[in-house]
């Protein structure tokens, strides 16, 4: 769990049974409480790392959509009447993590926090790590760019040679500038961190889009991958 995960508690008015914060809190998670949603969102700010335990009896359904609205893809766990089957599947169909059935036992209630913090923390490694990738690609030249999406496809060095028109040796040098560039230390690599970047045909066409002139549409290779 990162150092900075809160669990952002929507008591409600009387909502919440006094010891739901505090059980949470008393299980070594950093705890902030809030009287309704609204003041919830007021307050929220850019790069929050936690999940949110709000109770159905506040406005929680709706909180899942003002997240979203907001750009933050908090984990939101629900508490409903444990009878209240329609509930829990307007929580989920809005956009919840997770429900919790009342009565809540400290037991299921911690259980759901842990795996919405873990869940959140391996989406946010996630678009660190496709941020990263992003990056490097946008540093590779316009030959590099068609020869790595020629690799990623599946095409052997001499295939790509033939296709781009160039020498083989070329292509085996732009392979080790590409390889270089990206970090990766084997093909194998190199291909994973183009999926991990939302793919090469999509990579390739945020680079078109910053207009690297010509060069890049006079030698485009045909298209291999299928749009995103």
């Amino acid at each position: 769990m990162k150092p900075d995960s809160t669990v952002y508690v929507i008591e409600g008015q009387d909502a919440f049974e006094p010891r739901t914060a505090v059980t949470i809190q008393s299980h070594g998670f950093r705890v902030r409480t809030f009287p309704t949603c609204k003041a919830f969102v007021d307050d929220l700010a850019p790069g929050l790392f936690g999940c949110v335990v709000v109770d159905d009896r506040t406005d929680g359904m709706d909180l899942p959509d003002a997240l979203a609205n907001r750009g933050l893809d908090l984990p939101t766990i629900v508490i409903i009447d444990g009878s209240d089957l329609d509930a829990a599947v307007r929580a989920m169909k809005r956009g919840a993590a997770d429900v919790v059935e009342r009565p809540v036992t400290a037991e299921t209630l911690v259980g759901k926090v842990t795996a919405a913090l873990a869940d959140h923390q391996t989406r946010c490694d996630s678009e660190l790590a496709a941020s990263t990738i992003r990056q490097r690609l946008m540093r590779l030249t316009p030959r590099e760019q068609e020869v790595l999406q020629l690799v990623a496809a599946g095409l052997p060095n001499k295939s790509i040679a033939r296709r781009l028109g160039i020498g083989h040796r070329t292509v085996e040098v732009h392979r080790a500038h590409i390889m270089e560039k990206l970090q990766a230390g084997s093909s194998a690599e190199l291909i994973l961190m183009a999926v991990l970047a939302r793919g090469v045909a999509t990579a390739l066409r945020e680079w078109a889009a910053a207009d690297f002139g010509h060069r890049h549409r006079a030698h485009a290779p045909p298209r291999l991958l299928p749009a995103d």
